[in-house]
């Protein structure tokens, strides 16, 4: 992926907080080493309410696409149950939620950074060539039609800002 100079200064200082969601988590395969499935089950977790914040950051011609969830409520799950890293459920649904607001095409996954960037209120994802191609190529036009999504909190980047 090559992004123009103007994409990279673009991506380097755009920052979008979502409103906080409630997602659903914990019933898929139930594969993630880090979890502890049998405690979730026991409480009857099957969702996480998340604050999100999608940022850029770019270095030299690298660029990259923050999504940090953190725990919306006292509702912190990794507290008593473990790291929701690697939960296939949770990861779908917020893969699903970041494309729908930006309006990102198939080609463009979000998905959890590795487990050492993981945090205790904190759950680390990225996203692909594909959502970081897409998003830095969004205009200010584009950015402010997104302000129009109740889902969306905050809008900044260096040249526009909402609200």
């Amino acid at each position: 992926m090559t992004l123009s100079q103007d994409q990279l200064t673009r991506l380097s200082g755009l920052s979008i907080e979502l409103q906080p969601v409630t997602l659903p988590a914990f019933s898929g395969s139930k594969s993630s080493y880090w979890i502890d499935y049998e405690k979730i089950e026991e409480s009857g977790i099957s969702e996480i309410r998340v604050s999100t914040t999608i940022s850029g950051q770019t270095i030299g011609s690298f660029a990259y696409l923050h999504i940090d969830c953190h725990f919306a409520d006292e509702d912190n799950v990794q507290k008593d149950h473990g790291l929701v890293y690697g939960d296939d459920t949770f990861e779908k649904a917020i893969d699903a939620y970041v494309k729908s607001i930006l309006g990102a095409p198939d080609a463009a996954h979000v998905s959890y950074t590795e487990q050492g960037m993981q945090g205790d209120d904190l759950i680390s994802l990225e996203g692909n060539e594909g959502l970081i191609a897409h998003v830095a190529q969004l205009s200010n036009h584009a950015l402010f039609a997104l302000t129009r999504d109740d889902r969306i909190k905050t809008i900044s980047v260096d040249d526009f800002s909402w609200p």
